[in-house]
């Protein structure tokens, strides 16, 4: 609405505020109303009112149920010592729980120590229920200056010495630990609950997260099956999670499959009581640009001035800065200001900050005792959850059990991928269970092949892993922890160190290097890539709990000088010790500092490399199940299905069109091949493709087109529905596009009315066989690209073929493909550092937007595509007046552009674009490219393609590119050139090779740039990886 709107919403007077009691006295007279005034002060000194929060929180745990004569700490305890017991069958077994108990019940005076008797005919349930008795018993009470009671397991140290496996003894001592942890701070229904849910995930066949941030440290939680990875085996720590040292609650982000994480919800809220579980609320505000714009619209000022000072304001790390700093700081917005926009800009200011709506968070769930709204407001937005009005924050200071239930699309992958496997090759797959050694799975993500695998498929980080060759899952570990801003810098030296060039030395620390670093950073080659090793180093050198070390390690993050000098201070007098000169300890302590800033969660990433490695083992030893299962999840993202249906015909699979008589709803195996999902249509939904299926199973394959609109329900598939099917090439077997399309409307009708009869029984004395079926139309054929564009509108994505096939020599303008930009840029600037650099790229232009700047100059943006990808491209002022014409949908094009880097992402500016379509003789500089392999081709047949090449000279130069082993390798041939129009000739005549015509890219790489100053800051080198122009072979 605007201000002048006369039906707008508005106070009936300006009195809507909280009065001064100066205002309250003139307002209500104590004539009037006697002692009303000082009665409302004697009211407020009545009322007491603390809220349950801070130091006063009490958690608000939900009641569960556990069997009767048990106390929560008791069956966490049991659950746990059978979960052990399952996890490390080896050590763990149930020999070691009985003579547990019996050294128990002997410290304890109640027995010998020999098990014998009836105990040995106790059920295990038993033993471990005695057992977590008995260790309950060891809690102490809380001593002064605690936070919580402690537990001193007397048991435990007098079984240790006499039990013969030092790993039981190492599991169980940790497992007794954590233990005596959670139960003294109170939270073993916060483990029992979190077990709870995500064992009723797993078993109704939802994939669960193998463990998400610090959790994974827990051995507890590892043995309940919260978490899937072994704590021990990758030296994570408890206390990065749960820190003895300060009572907080503990906090598992649980990841499950994104396409059934509603599920696990609807189960805890039925678990539970709907009054008991809520979603918590998020709040969006107004952003200095939104408040700019809402201003203007109430006020009613032109909408295009309002944009325009809008769209001024800067974006600072994607977030708009202040208005009043804008203001300061952009003489253009402070020249609008004044000249008009004062006014709603004024207002903005007020608004700026202010909360404008509230929606709801995509993960967060709280969970609670009472119900939900005794402790906290909450509103339903429809027939949507309950939801918390409070923030997260909020939610937490209550005492509320927060948790976040987070959808991850590589789980429903691997859900797809299993089950795939199951119903194609009758394999049941359990990715939990997949070695960890695989040399498969090294030499894939070795050679690079990481499209479609969980955190490795970028361009960088498909480069440093070919560059590392990795050759254990600690490398993986490793590497993902490594690749972000700051530690990035490390990863050269961890390769070097990793292949053996370069040696890892500790000389700044001769005293300590070799006794309390050199143990802790060996895994990493002597680079400190985890917080962990942080505290680990500050428990060796200093003598540091590995709770004191993770507040030292939060200390350290939060940089406050006063607490780092205290900090600094207990850190040299642990030192000294130890032994450890103060200078050296000073190092050691430099050195926690800086690493601590960028170090990473080692549970974190070891949790999420262990799917990153599952993903990897899927597509090295079902390539073709992983192909369609990636398919499966990304459908609905057609620039993500390109890419990955191009990563497929790389590995030598191929995707083919839907078939309505092969396909299934999903993308699905067929023997050696992948077949397009008919989910994946256009305009086809999801109900209308399971009834098709359902009446395909039922009435066997569709024979024609009249048949499948006799015996599909038009109200489910209708008209639009049955062409996009057509158009996708689901219907190929029946007939040619063109006639099956010109008869689509005369084909449903007839099914309609067939369908009708029979509904009233209106059939024939013979049956309805009798009902003629028609002929299909006749149509004009189809050329090639207009059938692929036929099918990019179906399906989201040119399938099987891409427009450029139809263009001959336009690939081979390009220097590199699309989905290579990134790769070649990071090894363009690997030697001489970040800058602009000149590239050519060819394929089609789609997604073409023109647009006028804040300046009131023209921009483009478009994307250049290939059969590998997209590219988003844009084109300033300067070069817009020059392509602007060029600028058209699905048209072919050469595209001269500058790459570099903006905030870690790789931007294409346009330069030069050349139609493809519309080039004439002597426009642009043209070369004659020449391809063979080189293992298939003898001298001979060089010195007779020499021949040819000077039988038909002419004034075009040649290149060839040679396949090699190694790669192609560019010859620009020395004095070769030849007429274009002989090239049918020498196809002809020599068959081992393949000629084109395409733009010379050395010679437009090498032109100056038109953007910016006109300094080309480009490598003067050719882009390209040709090699020096040579006679060699001829």
């Amino acid at each position: 609405t605007t201000l002048s709107d006369p039906d707008r919403f508005r106070f009936p007077c300006d009195e809507f505020y909280v009065k001064t009691p100066v205002e309250m006295a003139a307002a209500i007279s104590e004539r009037e109303y006697p002692s009303a005034l000082s009665n409302t002060l004697v009211v407020a000194e009545r009322c007491s009112l603390e809220l349950p929060i801070g130091d006063r929180r009490v958690y608000q745990m939900p009641v569960i149920a556990v069997p009767e004569g048990r106390t929560l700490p008791e069956q966490l305890r049991v659950e746990t010592y059978a979960g052990l017991a399952r996890r490390y069958p080896e050590h763990a077994s149930e020999d070691l729980w009985r003579a547990y108990l019996a050294e128990a019940e002997r410290v304890q005076g109640l027995g010998d120590g020999v098990v014998h008797g009836a105990l040995d005919d106790s059920p295990l349930d038993t033993v471990l229920l005695r057992l977590a008795r008995h260790a309950e018993a060891s809690r102490r009470p809380k001593a002064e200056g605690d936070t919580y009671g402690r537990y001193e397991y007397a048991h435990l140290a007098a079984f240790t010495p006499t039990w013969h496996d030092a790993q039981a003894i190492t599991i169980l001592e940790r497992a007794e630990f954590e233990l005596g942890v959670i139960s003294a701070m109170g939270f073993a229904d916060y483990f029992l609950i979190v077990a709870d849910f995500i064992g009723w995930a797993r078993a109704h066949g939802i994939a669960v997260g193998p463990g998400r941030g610090s959790g994974a440290g827990s051995i507890v939680a590892y043995a309940q099956a919260i978490t899937n990875i072994d704590p021990l085996a990758y030296g994570l720590l408890f206390e990065r999670f749960l820190n003895p040292e300060r009572i907080s609650m503990p906090d598992f982000d649980i990841d499950f499959s994104d396409a059934r994480r509603s599920e696990v919800i609807d189960y805890v809220r039925d678990t539970y009581g709907d009054d008991k579980v809520a979603h918590i609320a998020t709040f969006g505000t107004l952003a200095s640009r939104a408040a700019i714009k809402d201003a203007a619209r109430v006020l009613e000022a032109p909408f295009a001035d309002a944009d325009r000072v809008s769209k001024l304001v800067p974006l600072l790390f994607g977030r708009s800065v202040s208005i009043e700093k804008a203001l300061e700081e952009i003489p253009e917005m402070r020249a609008l200001y004044d000249a008009g926009a004062k006014e709603y800009v004024d207002v903005a200011i007020s608004l700026e900050g202010l909360t404008r709506h509230a929606s709801v968070h995509a993960a967060g769930v709280i969970i609670s005792r009472e119900s939900v709204q005794e402790l906290a407001p909450v509103f339903r937005s429809g027939d949507g959850p309950v939801v918390c009005q409070y923030d997260m924050n909020s939610v937490e200071d209550l005492g509320f059990l927060k948790m976040d239930f987070l959808g991850l699309r590589t789980l429903s992958f691997i859900e797809a991928a299993v089950r795939i496997v199951q119903n194609t090759y009758g394999e049941r797959l359990d990715p939990d269970a997949f070695p960890l050694d695989d040399p498969k799975v090294f030499e894939l993500l070795s050679r690079g092949d990481a499209a479609g695998v969980f955190q490795f498929e970028s361009p960088g980080m498909v480069d440093t892993l070919k560059k590392l060759k990795p050759r254990r899952i600690q490398d993986l570990i490793a590497v993902s922890a490594l690749y972000r801003p700051g530690p990035m810098e490390n990863i050269p030296a961890y390769i070097r160190r990793h292949h053996g060039s370069e040696e890892v030395r500790y000389d700044e620390f001769p005293k300590s290097g070799d006794v309390h670093l050199a143990p802790i950073l060996a895994e990493t080659y002597g680079i400190p890539v985890y917080q962990e090793q942080i505290m680990q180093i500050a428990q060796s050198a200093a003598g540091f709990s590995l709770g004191e070390a993770d507040l030292l390690r939060r200390a350290m993050g939060k940089k406050k000088v006063s607490e780092m000098e205290q900090q600094r201070a207990v850190f040299e007098r642990g030192a000294k010790a130890q032994g450890i000169a103060a200078d050296e300890a000073n190092r050691i302590f430099d050195l926690l500092e800086k690493f601590a800033n960028y170090g990473f969660n080692k549970s974190h990433s070891a949790a999420y490399t262990l799917l990153s490695y599952q993903t990897a083992y899927l597509k090295a030893h079902y390539p073709v199940a992983f192909a369609a299962a990636l398919l499966t999840v990304e459908r609905g993202n057609s620039d993500k299905v390109a890419q990955y249906v191009a990563d497929s015909r790389r590995m030598g699979i191929e995707v083919l069109p839907p078939d309505i008589n092969e396909s299934g709803g999903d993308f699905t195996p067929v023997g050696d091949v992948v077949r397009f999902g008919l989910y994946g249509v256009k305009h086809v939904g999801d109900t209308a493709v399971d009834h098709v299926l359902a009446e395909r199973e039922r009435g066997g394959r569709f024979t024609e087109l009249f048949d499948f609109c006799r015996r599909v329900d038009g109200s489910l598939l209708n008209k639009r529905a049955l062409e996009s099917l057509v158009r996708s090439g689901a219907f190929d077997a029946f007939g040619e596009r063109p006639t099956l399309l010109a008869s689509v409307e005369m084909a449903v009708r007839w099914g309609a009315a067939l369908r009708e009869q029979a509904s009233h029984g209106q059939v024939g004395l013979f049956g309805a066989e009798e009902v003629p079926v028609p002929s299909l139309e006749s149509a004009a054929p189809l050329t090639p690209l207009e059938l692929l564009r036929f099918e990019k509108d179906a399906l989201g994505l040119y399938l099987s073929s891409h427009p450029m096939a139809t263009y001959p020599g336009l690939a081979d303008a390009a220097v590199v493909k699309v989905d290579g930009v990134e790769a070649w840029y990071r090894e363009a600037t690997r030697d001489s550092g970040p800058g602009r650099r000149k590239l050519v790229l060819a394929g089609m232009l789609q997604n073409v937007v023109k647009r006028p700047t804040r300046k009131g100059t023209m921009m483009a943006r478009f994307e250049i595509a290939d059969e590998t990808g997209a590219r988003e491209v844009v084109a300033f002022s300067r070069v817009f007046d020059e392509i602007a014409p060029k600028l058209v949908e699905d048209a072919p094009a050469v595209l001269v552009c500058e790459v570099s880097e903006d905030a870690d992402a790789i931007r294409l500016v346009a330069d030069r674009l050349i139609r493809w379509d519309d080039r004439t003789p002597g426009s642009v500089p043209e070369v004659v490219v020449v391809r063979f392999d080189i293992d298939s081709v003898g001298d001979h047949q060089l010195e007779e393609l020499r021949s040819r090449f000077d039988e038909h000279s002419g004034h075009v130069p040649v290149e060839l590119r040679v396949r090699a082993p190694e790669g192609v390798v560019r010859f620009a041939v020395e004095g070769a050139r030849i007429d274009p129009s002989a090239l049918h000739h020498i196809r002809d005549t020599c068959p081992w090779l393949e000629a084109s015509l395409t733009v010379d890219t050395r010679s437009l790489m090498q032109a100056e740039s038109r953007n910016g100053d006109g300094r080309s800051g480009f490598s003067r080198r050719p882009a390209p990886p040709a090699a020096p122009a040579t006679d060699v072979p001829f």
